[in-house]
């Protein structure tokens, strides 16, 4: 059944504009790290793990981003996050969800988001000090000979594709600690700790030890 898209609403008076992509969807001029929202006439229900006054912690779904794609002006997982926050503010001013980190497009877990910038930078800070641990389930190709262990390899750039690789040019130290939790026929599943947070980390160190995501 086809609904009305709803009217849109400014936000910290600036006014809205209907986005490209249309299925009422709305693009507000204010954002997170220079993203803008999107927000849509019915937004998707958000599974919220953790909730308080400075912060959230949502449910992320594979195949949704945390921030919007390069080039794109919609961000689904935020205008969501927003739309839970709004529903429950009340005649209150509703807090705007920032983003403390990310996942890869294709990784679903759980995200934490602040509501105010005090919360960011507090946030923040211990994600850089590495006080928050970190642990994610990966179902690779192959059994690995060891039952667990840690993937020393620098991360940098490929010289011609400039995309992210184990060595290559401005490597940065990264380390991945994994443990094998279940093998298969030709597959196992890990638990897999990042020790460092290097962009697409646990991807290319188990490509790497050639035991590549199944996903991939």
């Amino acid at each position: 059944m086809a609904t009305t898209p709803a009217t849109p609403t400014p936000i910290n008076g600036i006014d809205a504009k209907r986005s490209s992509s249309g299925s009422g969807a709305f693009v507000f001029g204010v954002g997170c790290g220079g993203f803008c929202w999107t927000k849509y006439s019915s937004a998707a229900a958000v599974e919220v793990l953790y909730e308080d006054e400075a912060c959230m912690v949502v449910a992320k779904p594979s195949g949704v981003g945390v921030t919007a794609d390069r080039g794109s002006t919609d961000a689904p997982f935020l205008s969501a996050c927003l739309h839970h926050l709004e529903a429950g503010s009340g005649e209150g001013r509703t807090p705007r969800p920032r983003v403390v980190h990310r996942l890869d497009k294709e990784t679903s877990g759980a995200v934490v988001l602040a509501k105010s910038r005090e919360a960011l930078r507090s946030l923040t800070s211990q994600f850089t000090k590495r006080k928050v641990e970190k642990e994610y389930a990966a179902l690779v190709h192959g059994v690995p000979h060891r039952v667990d262990g840690v993937i020393d390899l620098p991360i940098g750039y490929e010289l011609r594709s400039n995309k992210l690789r184990a060595g290559g040019r401005d490597a940065r130290p990264a380390r991945t600690q994994y443990v094998v939790a279940e093998r298969f026929r030709g597959y196992s599943l890990l638990h897999v700790m990042p020790l460092t947070g290097r962009q697409h980390q646990i991807r290319i160190h188990l490509e790497a030890v050639g035991h590549p995501l199944v996903v991939d």
